[in-house]
């Protein structure tokens, strides 16, 4: 610290007029021709420079170890990311404005809960979307336009909705979109993408969350033809299916599509995070591969119950 005293001589010798000095602040008057003093920071530094910057003792500002803490968010999204990667799908980014029309059309049960906004530069955009199907669309109808027929899309982006008291809530997800061949090259064979195909992207997805038996429901929702919930433990965790026909023709899509959008602020909810550890048997493996033969109208979900609900220690 600087002596009071040696500050004042300071600044009286830089021609600085005292008004007030005591033990907790120093008021000065600045003359005209010292434009250069503005601001409070400014006398200190004039202060320390006739004092001399040598005379005074270096300090170093407490800085105490913080421990980064990671959003699961974020390192989730990553995850995704790295396996949609892994899977061949290619990343997309759309607009989260959308028309209203679209939905007016196909879904007036929800336009209660729609976001509207007041967008006088583009008055079509004037809804914030409550999905991603709209905008995955329109990218699709783009690439078949380019004759680009092969599509294997994903999307990460927030879906909007209104909750109690009209408060928009927003929440994370991840779409996919399968379109046209499965296989182009010369080692496999060409056929056309199946829901099959969707149903193992969408596992290999869930699955880095540590959730491993999910529950498969049929759904009836207007744009799927055939769909499908899935849940764990009585949490939805998104949807899939084929695109209603009718949804693909209002784009003027003529190809079979299948999609699915997956809540990421739901799989985090219901993701495993106690990594437990068993001994490995002292027994080799075995494998069996068993044939089934059951109606038509048996549903495989219906067989997987049936398989969990037996003895653990045997599967």
């Amino acid at each position: 610290d600087i002596p009071s005293t040696t500050v004042n001589t300071i600044l009286n010798s830089l021609e600085l007029d005292i008004t007030k000095c005591n033990h907790k602040e120093v008021v000065v008057s600045i003359p005209s021709f010292r434009f250069d003093l503005e601001r409070p920071i400014d006398l200190v530094e004039e202060v320390a420079r006739i004092f001399g910057y040598e005379n005074i003792p270096e300090t170093y500002p407490h800085l105490p170890m913080i421990k980064k803490q990671n959003d699961p968010l974020l390192t989730y999204i990553k995850k995704i990311q790295t396996i949609s990667m892994s899977l061949l799908l290619n990343e997309i980014i759309t607009f989260s404005l959308e028309n209203r029309h679209f939905y007016e059309t196909f879904f007036p049960e929800i336009l209660e809960r729609v976001v509207s906004i007041i967008n006088p530069s583009n008055k079509e955009l004037n809804v914030i979307r409550p999905s991603l199907l709209q905008g995955m669309l329109s990218v699709v109808k783009n690439n078949l336009n380019t004759e680009n027929k092969n599509l294997k899309l994903f999307e990460i982006g927030r879906r909007y909705k209104k909750i109690e008291n009209d408060v928009p809530f927003e929440e994370s997800v991840c779409s996919v979109c399968l379109s046209g061949e499965m296989f182009n090259n010369w080692y496999d064979h060409s056929r056309l993408v199946t829901f099959f195909d969707l149903k193992g992207m969408v596992d290999q997805i869930i699955r880095c969350f540590n959730i491993n038996t999910v529950e498969i429901k049929p759904i009836q929702v207007p744009f799927y033809s055939e769909g499908f919930q899935l849940l764990y433990n009585g949490n939805i965790l998104g949807c899939l299916g084929k695109v209603h026909k009718q949804i693909t023709d209002y784009f003027d899509i003529k190809e079979a599509l299948y999609y699915s959008e997956l809540s990421i602020h739901n799989m985090l909810k219901s993701r495993c995070v106690d990594n437990t550890f068993k001994k490995f048997s002292k027994f080799p493996s075995s494998y069996r591969d068993i044939s089934i033969i059951v109606s038509e109208n048996v549903k495989t979900q219906d067989i997987m119950d049936e398989i969990y609900s037996q003895d653990k220690k045997i599967i």
